[in-house]
């Protein structure tokens, strides 16, 4: 996630056209009508990220953690590991970045209670992401990020690891006055808590 920081710095020397040529790089290869090759040493990886809302005494809040190397507010996530299912990483991160555990609701619940008639052996219904978005994280280097909502379970109300330096449980109004957010972050976390019930 460090190179993320210097890939949105660099960005900022590109004109709105050159962004859009760079942004839409990444995702060139995976149109194979196009021919040719992906550009030379692109490099993608599979991350998931949790916003997880728990209900307070005064309202619904989500938790953040300041990131150490990036100074800015993020929800838990990380790179899904080989073999991983992505609902998985998510609720893997959460435990590690916070020490909450944690419940993902489906995004596509009327469609997945359906489906999920066809479970058996061969076929198993995966939860569905909120969002499944494609991350600068430097030149050539992107993270397709699985972006999951969820509740958070028991008692526990969070504590900071390694990576961080601090965690917050931010309500709507919070998330409105942090300057140090970014907007896909804010965005993200201001839907989870509109649509999580806890």
């Amino acid at each position: 996630m460090a190179g993320r920081k210097a890939g949105l710095e660099k960005m900022s020397e590109f004109s709105l056209e050159d962004k859009k040529d760079i942004r839409l790089r990444g995702v060139w290869a995976a149109d194979r009508t196009k021919g040719g090759v992906p550009p030379l040493g692109l490099v993608r990886h599979f991350v998931a990220t949790a916003f997880v809302v728990k209900r307070f005494e005064d309202g619904k809040k989500t938790i953040l953690l300041l990131h150490k190397k990036l100074g800015a507010w993020l929800p838990p996530g990380g790179h899904v590991e080989e073999n991983e299912l992505p609902q998985d990483a998510a609720l893997r991160e959460v435990r590690e970045e916070t020490g909450l555990d944690a419940q993902l609701v489906n995004a596509n619940l009327k469609v997945f209670d359906e489906l999920k008639k066809l479970d058996g052996e061969r076929v198993v219904q995966l939860i569905a992401p909120y969002n499944l978005q494609l991350e600068l994280i430097e030149e050539n280097h992107y993270h397709i990020d699985f972006v999951y909502f969820a509740k958070a379970l028991g008692e526990k109300t969070g504590e900071k690891n390694s990576e961080s330096m601090q965690v917050k449980w931010f309500s709507q109004a919070d998330l409105d006055e942090e300057k140090n957010l970014w907007e896909e972050v804010r965005l993200g976390a201001k839907k989870a808590l509109q649509e999580v019930e806890c």
